[in-house]
């Protein structure tokens, strides 16, 4: 997301790079991989990295990987895929204009600081993420607000600055012009919103599911999401798992004794994890050929 070296006039590249542009007509390979990379980071493993820790922190109730819950061993992966891409872009972009870039015509002047904030955000959110494990209480509530705030900004935020670098006048003279890149990264965020949307509603119908189930076998929240977990991870059981319950509705109920609710949840997650197998795979592929195009 922080095309640096790109620059509206080739001269401010200095001297060594205007007859590469004038000649070749092409950008330098370090500039692409600079951009294939943050397009990596800020179009696949940090919103998909959000997404999974925002809407599936119960999806896979019981597996772990080491004692981690599989959304939070996914959400580590694709964060640290995101840090070591955004560092690594850093490194060749900063190494190609030799230090810091002079563009001085707006929109591409604000490309460098907004990218720099990007990365200030993207690199300060581990040590939060760091302090909302060894905290409790109070204290975790609020660096799990600022961690959630930081990741969430550092993605927005990264959006028109890749958009601004992808609109580099340089990038017009290759395999497409920079209104098709800037089309495939736009149809990228917008495929985010909607499956943003999507979980958002499912979300909301599962929740409201759980509340009718706590007040059907009259108990808590939690041992109802505990409840819930039990029923998606062995569903034939489901019969057992309500034995210790003592309700009117459980006398008389359809499918043996389980709350249509509970079967309502599992289907929902069903559903959920669905939905998230297509949008990785769309997403992955759109970014895919963006980063195809930009290389060839």
């Amino acid at each position: 997301s922080c095309w640096c070296s790109m620059n509206y006039s080739h001269s401010y590249y200095g001297s060594q790079y205007s007859n590469y542009y004038l000649s070749q007509h092409s950008i330098p390979s370090d500039v692409k991989a600079h951009a294939c990379l943050m397009i990596l980071a800020w179009g696949f493993c940090n919103p998909n990295a959000i997404i999974i820790s925002r809407h599936f922190k119960k999806g896979w109730p019981g597996r772990t990987i080491n004692n981690l819950a599989y959304w939070f061993q996914f959400h580590v992966i694709l964060q640290s895929f995101t840090l070591g891409f955004v560092l690594l872009a850093l490194m060749i972009i900063v190494v190609h204009v030799m230090g810091y870039s002079t563009l001085n015509e707006l929109p591409f002047s604000a490309h460098p600081p907004c990218g720099f904030t990007v990365i200030v955000l993207t690199f300060s959110n581990p040590i939060v993420a760091w302090f909302l494990c060894t905290t409790s209480g109070r204290q975790r509530a609020i660096t799990k607000c600022v961690h959630q705030t930081a990741g969430i900004l550092s993605q927005m935020l990264s959006i028109p600055t890749a958009l601004i670098g992808l609109q580099m006048p340089a990038l017009g003279s290759v395999v497409c012009s920079s209104k098709i890149y800037s089309a495939l990264f736009i149809i990228s965020v917008v495929l985010n919103v909607i499956i943003e949307v999507i979980f958002e509603i499912i979300g909301y119908k599962i929740k409201k599911n759980v509340q009718v189930v706590q007040s059907i076998l009259s108990i808590g929240a939690d041992e109802a999401d505990t409840l819930l977990a039990r029923f998606i991870k062995d569903p034939k059981r489901g019969n057992t798992f309500l034995e210790q319950y003592n309700s009117e509705f459980i006398e008389q109920p359809p499918k043996k004794g389980i709350p249509i609710e509970i079967t309502k949840n599992r289907t929902l997650w069903v559903i959920k994890n669905f939905f998230l197998a297509v949008h990785l795979a769309l997403s992955f592929s759109l970014k895919f050929v963006l980063v195809g195009l930009l290389t060839a």
